[in-house]
């Protein structure tokens, strides 16, 4: 709800509708074939309106009659090969639900961002690119985030970061990550209740300790 309401914002920047808008669309980015379009509405009465094109208002009683109309915003999903302006409510839910996180991660001043699976209903490629998100908030704006997640798409991702910043074959810094950037915890449930197994990464994008119950074998 707070991701919409700061969209809708009339003081929020035409850079944040952008920004979200890039990472919506961009092929090196989510890649999801749509834009975000933002539109602040004024509701005019008809008559009123047709009598200014009559002449029966004078410009300033045109402006007037403006800033006292009920004010809307509203807030399109844009399909990209066909141009339809479509409500977020009519697309899948994985599109509505990634939205937020990444209005979450671009929000100016934001600190500390929570999550909760964020690979829900999106295709793995969108996971992995969610990846490159959070590196990258990290690294611009010195966010944190706290995932809880199960998808190995986006892990591996995070690896992958560690050990191109390593050897140096980055192409763009904004993705740099080192170990220490990161810090993965396995919770699990056991006889003495609920534990919490730090997984320590290398300099090689490498789990140092094995990872529980057989994930990341490869």
């Amino acid at each position: 709800v707070a991701a919409w309401k700061a969209l809708e914002d009339e003081d929020s920047s035409t850079e944040l509708i952008d920004e979200v808008s890039q990472w919506l669309a961009g092929k090196d980015r989510l890649n999801s074939g749509y834009e975000l379009e933002r539109k602040h509405l004024a509701q005019v009465d008809a008559d009123a309106f047709r009598n200014a094109f009559e002449g029966d208002l004078d410009p300033a009683q045109l402006l007037d009659l403006f800033k006292e109309a009920p004010k809307s915003t509203e807030i399109k999903l844009v399909e990209m090969r066909s141009g339809l302006r479509l409500d977020p409510s009519d697309v899948g839910v994985g599109i509505s639900q990634v939205l937020p996180i990444v209005v979450g991660a671009v929000l100016p001043g934001g600190s500390v961002v929570a999550v909760e699976q964020p690979e829900l209903h999106i295709h793995p490629a969108m996971q992995v690119a969610l990846g490159d998100l959070f590196v990258e908030s990290v690294a611009k704006r010195g966010m944190s985030f706290l995932i809880e997640t199960h998808s190995e798409h986006l892990m591996l991702r995070l690896l992958r970061r560690i050990r191109q910043t390593t050897e140096g074959q980055l192409t763009a810094a904004s993705v740099a990550l080192k170990p220490d950037d990161v810090s993965v915890v396995y919770v699990q449930s056991s006889s003495k209740g609920v534990e919490m197994l730090p997984l320590p990464i290398d300099e090689t994008g490498e789990f140092s300790t094995k990872w529980p119950r057989g994930f990341f074998d490869e």
